[in-house]
């Protein structure tokens, strides 16, 4: 039994070395994006002002070879309410960042 599992395993092992396109592509970047948000709903992509649109459009999806950022701090406001954090972090983690985080800012 043992050895019939080895030979099935080399024989997955060397089938995917042969296809390459069934591998994941290897991220290695990893730098983190400061999304705020202030009282007013405005959003702040690091220190800049951007709108809903723009982040949609800045927050590119993770596969994308031209993104390099693969994390991703949502820091809102104290008076900002949940829902428009749930808004980022859902596209943030609809885009395939790993790591979404809430801090939230006295």
């Amino acid at each position: 039994m043992l050895i019939i599992l080895t030979v099935c395993l080399l024989d997955r092992a060397s089938y995917c070395q042969e296809m390459p396109h069934l591998s994941a592509p290897e991220r290695k970047i990893n730098k983190t994006i400061v999304i705020s948000i202030d009282s007013s709903m405005n959003f702040f992509w690091g220190t800049e002002k951007i709108s809903w649109d723009s982040l949609q459009a800045r927050l590119k999806p993770t596969y994308d070879t031209t993104n390099e950022f693969s994390r991703v701090v949502i820091r809102p406001d104290g008076t900002v309410p949940f829902r428009e954090v749930y808004k980022v972090m859902r596209l943030a983690k609809t885009r395939g960042y790993q790591t979404v985080m809430s801090m939230k800012e006295d």
